[in-house]
């Protein structure tokens, strides 16, 4: 047993465990969950010092209640001490790649000019972390989980996942019972793959409450009284050295006699006994214990003082002079175990701070209401005759009602303004909330209701929706044109949050305002229109309108484009051909992501569906710039979007990367319309794999609030390979009448008539079946494109004989062979090696079956390389010794690696310009060796590349 940890050898044993496989690139989290005083706090001061003894990095900092809502303050506690003891060489490697661009984050190179997205400000911060862990392993503890600010806490997310590789391992501690300050972000850490294990420690024993009480009491302790202590404290070690401690102030003796004298304690809280503790102190230290707890642990002593000067002024009602706590009352505060002090080298100052948060409350608690309201205000003009960061003084002010004295509007806003240039929209959304409390002007309250709804679209949509609603009611504070212009993310926003209803009418109003000079603002309220009647059923009238807007002559300016873009899907989705010139034409100037509510995803999707061979290049076009300063609903776009290219090409790999880092980004946002399409799409690309339980799980879990046709189509798919045949045929009817509600006729978008025809044969229903394929067929004719028409036409010859079926598979093979969707013309490969088969064409079948088995192979798609070498095997063939190999079976992703790996980029450069993890990269490299046929980066050449 570890001295003065008792009853932990479990919890210590996993501690140490886990500092000892960081050093091995196995890192992970260890996260302590329990009651206040359980001994977390203790548990992470034990892991500080298994890491020291390990030689490793220690990087701590602790939630606390008055920061929750500073923008990354658990961060910076993180960072700041390794930055600040950085020489200038190890300063210049820790911001070396992305992490330059979070200087700013971290008080290094003041507020960033421009704002940082949320997803930059992250995907910095890890790389900041990456840069750290290259000389010593990294244990990063955090306290008090429950009281770290949003910011931080989607900075642990993201380094969650992507810890695989890293000699970094995390140790939190998380108090049961109270709501975090995010509970989903903190659920998300909690069931993350990569928590190694979660310590919940138990109550102490009776034999270990007498141990600890002879220890702090220096005496022995007699059973009997041992039994009342452990009864009275329920085995929780704080509250027993709290009752440890009153005792001996009482100079009580520990015996049986006295053991009754414990329950005169009344309910042995904390709280209580703190309070009746601090009571008896010196009236200098109860005042400056009371200014610590107004400002918050780690606060300068000399602003401590200076705060408890004011707070016994205020309170003098004979206006007594000031006093000055001196180190006799810091002394006894220490002496009672109730504050510690800290040195900051930095700053040359005394750093004081509570022993425990449960201590600090207690303390706070003996001010009422108006007393800690007034010390608030203290605070608050103490630290703005300091001059300190707006950020800090509005910590304060969000704890006190409305007040002029302060200038508390202009506060505000800076300190919103702050934590928006550094990507932590959340933050700035309550203090703009905070503001609406001020007396305001009605131009200044449509200002900050504008202000702050656009904060909240980020982290609360129905905040931000309330905010527009409110701003929208105020119709005389501000010009018709300012009413409009908000009423475009009003109404996105409305739709983000399922208000569908309101949402048109708010854009049917806005239209109706506009005067014939305002058309650019006038198509950006129709784009979002067409978005509704993409996505939901009904709205007949807008349905109509919508139509009528395809006649619109073409209008260069942003609300053209987005209306462009909106009307390339709706056109994909009936089967227009036009739709690719449409979104071709929509795309012409740029992308169109932040600025207007991820409009390029609607092109893009189009041009997927289009098997359009250039549309990846556009969309990894726009990836570098979201990276470096975008959020991550935007980043989610376009991960989507690629997942989706990658999944019509058959590069199932690439695909499933894409589409699982989207749906995690979804997640941490409150943007998730297409949820649902991520769902359908990477249920897909499981099945495709093979991975028919992964996808099951997620169809499970889906809900079909928006986009139902696209789940329907893959819940259809799913039935048929698990052979449940009329209930696949059901299930692609039901997606049938969804399409039509929305008006999707296409094949492209959807395939549901492949898996009700497929469906339809197995169970005899030829004649139903045919008159599927003709209908698909037709559709696919019409759109024109290589992919749908290509399986349209596989699936024709399904239901064909003879010479018939031959000529239909090499039909389907000619249209797919140049075209970019590599699945679908290994499948027709291999429907027409096993058609050539079976009319007894054994020798001529091989080459087809062979070629599909190499394709199937290089997508990733095994259940159809297991069905192609079956195949290949009754056919008298042999197969490869190999997979395929060369250049050819590069994935995309892949290939992007080798590029730059020949090009002489490090493992970290690399992974850096392509915005993956070092340990993607090593994966990559190795998948590249074997398939090229080499075993070091020394033997790549830009000639093995060459297809």
């Amino acid at each position: 047993m570890v001295r003065g940890l008792w009853e932990r050898d479990r919890e210590y044993a996993t501690l140490a465990g886990a500092v000892k496989v960081a050093a091995e690139g196995q890192g992970g989290l260890v996260m302590i969950e329990g009651a206040a005083g359980i001994g977390k706090t203790r548990l992470l001061a034990e892991a500080r010092r298994i890491a020291v003894q390990a030689d490793a990095k220690v990087m701590a900092a602790r939630g606390m209640e008055l920061e929750s809502d500073f923008a990354f303050g658990v961060v910076r506690q993180l960072f700041d001490p390794l930055l600040i003891g950085a020489t200038s060489q190890q300063q210049e490697a820790l911001w070396q790649g992305p992490a330059g661009q979070v200087r700013e984050i971290l008080g290094v190179a003041g507020v960033p000019a421009k704002p940082l997205g949320e997803f930059a400000a992250l995907h910095g911060l890890y790389w900041l972390t990456v840069n750290l862990c290259q000389d010593q392993p990294i244990v990063l503890l955090v306290d008090d989980l429950q009281w770290c600010d949003a910011p931080s806490l989607r900075y642990l997310a993201y380094l969650l996942p992507r810890m695989e590789g890293l000699s970094l391992v995390a140790v939190t501690a998380l108090r049961t019972g109270e709501a975090p300050v995010d509970e989903y972000l903190v659920h998300q850490l909690a069931t993350d793959p990569a928590v190694q294990e979660v310590l919940r420690p138990a109550p102490l024993s009776v034999t270990a409450t007498s141990r600890i009480l002879e220890e702090s009491l220096a005496k022995p302790i007699e059973h009997e009284f041992a039994v009342v202590c452990h009864r009275a404290s329920a085995g929780n070690p704080l509250l027993l050295a709290e009752l440890a401690r009153t005792w001996s102030a009482e100079h009580l003796a520990p015996t049986a006699a006295d053991a009754g004298r414990v329950l005169e304690l009344r309910t042995p809280a904390v709280t209580h006994l703190v309070q009746a503790r601090l009571q008896r102190l010196p009236a200098e230290a109860i005042t400056l214990a009371r200014s610590v707890a107004v400002l918050g642990d780690q606060t300068s002593l000399t602003i401590a003082v200076a705060l408890a000067n004011a707070m016994h002024a205020q309170a003098s009602a004979d206006n007594s002079p000031s006093f000055t706590p001196g180190l006799e009352a810091v002394t006894v505060l220490e002496q009672q175990d109730i504050l510690h002090l800290e040195h900051d080298p930095v700053n040359e100052a005394v750093l004081v701070s509570f022993t425990h948060p449960l201590i600090r409350s207690a303390v706070y608690d003996t001010l009422d209401w108006a007393q800690q309201a007034a010390a608030h205000v203290q605070a608050a003009r103490l630290l703005i005759d300091m001059d300190a960061e707006a950020e800090r003084i509005a910590a304060h002010l969000l704890n006190v009602p409305a007040t002029d004295e302060l200038a508390a509007v202009r506060i505000l806003q800076a300190a919103a303004d702050q934590a928006v240039a550094r990507g932590a929209p959340g933050s700035a959304h309550l203090y703009l909330a905070r503001c609406l409390h001020e007396p305001l002007t009605p131009q200044e309250r449509w200002r900050v209701l504008a202000m702050a709804g656009e904060a909240a679209l980020r982290v609360d949509a129905k905040a931000a929706v309330e905010h527009f609603r409110q701003a929208q009611s105020l119709s005389g504070a501000t010009s018709t044109v300012d009413q409009a212009e908000l009423a475009v993310p009003y109404a996105s926003t409305l739709l983000y949050t399922g208000c569908i209803d309101e949402c048109e009418q708010v854009i049917i109003d806005g239209i109706s305002k506009l005067s014939n000079e305002q058309e650019d603002l006038r198509r950006r309220f129709q784009a979002w229109l067409v978005i509704i009647v993409c996505n939901i059923p009904g709205h007949e009238e807008s349905r109509d309108y919508v139509t009528s807007l395809q006649r619109l002559p073409s209008h260069d300016s942003l609300g053209g484009r987005m209306l462009d873009c909106a009307l390339a899907l709706k056109e994909s989705n009936s089967g227009n051909p036009n739709a690719i010139l449409r979104a071709q034409r929509g795309l012409a100037g740029g992308p169109l992501m932040e600025i207007a509510g991820n409009f390029s995803n609607t092109a893009w999707m189009s041009l997927a569906y289009a098997d359009d061979p250039e549309v990846a290049d556009l969309i990894n076009e726009m990836v570098d710039q979201v990276h470096r300063r975008g959020d991550l609903a935007t980043l989610a776009g376009i991960h989507y979007s690629r997942g989706l290219v990658w999944l019509r090409r058959g590069q199932l790999a690439d695909a499933e990367i894409d589409l699982r880092e989207s749906l995690q980004m979804m997640g941490k946002t409150s943007m998730q319309l297409a949820g649902n399409l991520l769902t359908a799409w990477l249920a897909q690309c499981y099945m495709e794999q093979g991975k028919t339980d992964q996808a099951a799980t997620l169809l499970d879990a889906a809900s079909d609030v928006y986009i139902a046709p696209y789940l329907s189509d893959a819940r259809a798919q799913l039935l048929y390979i698990n052979g449940d045949y009329e209930q696949a045929v059901q299930t692609a009817l039901s997606c049938s009448e969804q399409c039509d509600a929305i008006g999707i006729r296409s094949p492209a978008p959807i395939s549901w008539r492949t898996w009700a025809m497929l469906s339809l044969l197995r169970v005899g229903k030829k004649d139903q079946a045919n008159s599927l394929v003709e209908e698909e067929l037709q559709l696919a004719r019409h759109w024109g494109t290589p992919g749908p028409l290509g399986r349209a036409l596989r699936n024709q010859a399904q239901l064909q004989t003879g010479v018939a079926q031959l000529e239909t598979l090499r039909e389907a093979i000619d249209i797919l062979k140049p075209s970019t969707a590599r699945l679908e013309y290994a499948k027709t490969l291999a429907a027409y090696g096993t058609a050539l088969r079976r009319s007894g064409q054994r020798n001529q079948s091989r080459m087809p079956l062979r070629y599909a088995l190499d394709l199937a192979t290089s997508c990733g798609a095994a259940p159809l390389a297991e069905y192609t070498l079956s195949e290949l095997i009754i056919a008298g063939g042999r197969p490869r010794s190999t997979a395929l190999s060369g250049p050819a079976a590069l994935t995309p992703s892949e290939r992007r690696v080798a590029e730059l790996a020949v090009s002489g980029a490090t493992n970290r450069t690399i992974a850096q310009s392509l915005f993956i993890t070092p340990k993607t990269v090593e994966v990559h490299l190795s998948a590249v060796y074997r398939k090229l046929g080499v075993k070091t980066r020394t033997e790549l050449t830009p000639q093995l590349l060459q297809l």
